[in-house]
């Protein structure tokens, strides 16, 4: 897997070189980060976006309501990332359905028959 060095896009929309035999293997993988950190997220969501102040003076409270706004931009760019990888896999998918790598579920049926 490669970067193309022609590919004329901002360096957030980099075009992979992948060979066809790789391609599945790369989905798979952009799967299981993708899982990975949606379920890290949904671990930690609250404890970075909604931190209890340690007292109740207004210091206190004031640092925290920072903290939580600073670990809700944590969390949206954790979304952000997720979404970008579920975009990459089913770029992938696609891909790999355009090279017969993939049959889609009607098409496999058919071929299968009735279970």
């Amino acid at each position: 897997m490669q970067t193309d060095p022609d590919a004329e896009a901002p360096a957030e929309q980099l075009r992979l070189v992948v060979p066809p035999d790789k391609l599945l293997q790369l989905k798979h993988g952009i799967e299981e980060e993708r899982d990975r950190m949606a379920t890290w997220l949904y671990e930690n969501r609250r404890a970075l976006s909604d931190i209890p102040p340690p007292a109740n003076d207004p210091c206190s409270i004031d640092t925290m309501r920072l903290m939580s706004q600073n670990g809700q931009q944590a969390v949206d760019a954790v979304d952000a990332y997720i979404n970008r990888l579920t975009t990459m896999a089913e770029k992938l998918h696609r891909t790999a359905e355009s090279y017969g790598l993939i049959e889609d579920d009607i098409a496999g049926t058919f071929q299968r028959g009735p279970v």
